[in-house]
């Protein structure tokens, strides 16, 4: 028997639950019946929260489920049951098992007539893959590509949607990855949502408008985004995603050199990840917001900032160790207090040393430190980061990056009397500076942002 859940959105709502209980009393068809069973299940594995009642109430769902697949002698509904189970038990925090039983439903389930169940097995498998690892990424990329595949087949728009939507995001995560293939991708996903009159379409503006601006498509990034701001506004959004979107709008603020209304959209942007309790988050826009303070010499603002942040933000994690000794070194170079920076610079050569920095974390250390022992006339230490950050910088292929370090190697040249290399880098900076940025671009910029204000 083919089974085929109903077309709800992506997991049940409260309302739809509560619906399909009621509708449990009356005398349906098994296939129903069945049906329902499995929606509920969804519905408390994938609710907002951990609540533990709810995934007990989703294992008695299942264990009915499975009873009536048996019953039915129903071999997918079997296998889509035990993919349920698996979410379950990875709510849990029994990851292998649960990734086990979920590779079992995906073999099972592939070849089957039906496509939602081939899909939701195959996205669900996906979940278990880390994006940092890049073998991982590659199993996780074809298994989203095989979901938005069977999704597609089965006619369910908004799962489909969905995935393509992830399947661009996790594109962009490859090292040197095809922007124009997230880019197509995306914009598949847009369509499908806009086919179905789907609402909630802040998440894929904001991953369209992160796309431009890797493309350094400046003007097509800040209009995605202020879709996405609108969108979020509209649809009464508060969540972590708000944060993502201003903060992005203020990174593009940050190139357009629009320091003032840079910093607005960051502290909007923390404001959203204090809302949500997001530490790593409120620690990388008090960087943000600090970078930002500098470029306007406004270090002694930065400098007071800093120091308000609330002591629970302050608790680092490996992954976020490297912010708050990155601001404040920043912050004291700039204010030209390098024994006060100096103890903020060896934090971060120590985890420079230790192999833990990202490249773009390293990009951003390593031109501070360039400052810094340009600020305490150790010229070689100064050159060798720079020497470090042009190898980067090649590898990043961020002109924004490149621009802001040839603006301390011109510092550097001019003051150990290499002039002539000094105008070479003044000239290359220019030459980068008028490409990113002219009368018409900031022109179009201030269009996109009183477009928006008018339609707020």
């Amino acid at each position: 028997m083919l089974l085929v859940l109903c077309s709800y959105s992506q997991h049940p709502s409260r309302k739809e639950a509560d619906s399909l209980i009621a509708s449990m009393t009356e005398k349906k068809p098994q296939a129903d019946r069945l049906n329902s069973l499995l929606l509920l299940a969804d519905f408390h594995i994938f609710k907002p929260g951990e609540n533990k009642a709810d995934l007990d109430s989703a294992a008695g769902f299942i264990m009915e489920a499975k009873k009536m697949a048996r019953d039915m002698n129903s071999d997918e509904a079997l296998a889509y049951s035990a993919l349920m189970e698996s979410c379950v038990l990875r709510e849990r925090g029994q990851r292998q098992q649960a990734k086990e039983i979920a590779e079992k439903a995906v073999q099972d389930l592939k070849n089957g007539k039906n496509k939602f169940y081939t899909g939701r097995a195959c996205y669900e498998l996906a979940e278990y893959y880390n994006h940092e690892d890049t073998g991982q990424l590659k199993i996780k990329i074809v298994l989203v590509e095989q979901a938005a595949a069977a999704f597609g087949l089965s006619g369910h728009i908004e799962w489909k949607a969905y995935s393509l939507r992830m399947l661009a995001d996790i594109y962009s995560w490859e090292l040197n990855y095809d922007i124009n293939k997230a880019l197509a991708t995306i914009k598949q996903s847009l369509e499908a949502y806009q086919s179905i009159n789907y609402k909630q379409l802040q998440g894929v503006y904001s991953i369209m408008g992160e796309l431009y601006k890797e493309q350094s498509n400046y003007k097509q990034a800040l209009f995605y985004e202020l879709e996405a701001l609108r969108t979020a506004e509209e649809v009464g959004d508060t969540s972590i995603q708000l944060c993502h979107i201003n903060n992005t709008i203020g990174q593009i603020y940050g190139v357009m050199q629009n320091y003032e209304m840079a910093i607005s959209y960051f502290k909007r942007s923390m404001e959203t990840a204090q809302r949500n309790n997001d530490v790593a988050a409120t620690l990388q826009l008090a960087l943000n917001i600090t970078l930002m303070y500098s470029r306007i010499n406004k270090s002694a603002e930065a400098l007071e900032f800093l120091k308000s942040i609330p002591e629970k933000y302050l608790k680092t994690t490996d992954a976020t160790d490297h912010m708050m000794p990155m601001a404040y070194m920043n912050t004291y170079v700039s204010l030209g207090q390098f024994s006060q920076a100096k103890p903020y610079c060896d934090v971060l050569l120590k985890l420079d040393k230790s192999g833990s920095l990202e490249p773009y974390v390293c990009n951003n250390a390593y031109r501070i430190i360039a400052r810094y022992y340009i600020g305490i006339r150790q010229y070689p230490e100064a050159r060798h980061y720079l020497e470090k950050n042009k190898i980067l910088n090649e590898k990043l292929g961020d002109p924004v990056r490149k621009l802001r370090d040839l603006m301390v190697w011109y510092q550097l040249d001019s003051i150990q009397g290499n002039y002539k290399t000094a105008l070479t880098h003044l000239l290359e900076q220019k030459k980068i500076g008028d490409s990113l940025l002219n009368a018409a671009k900031i022109q179009q910029f201030q269009q996109l942002e009183i477009e928006y204000e008018t339609s707020k």
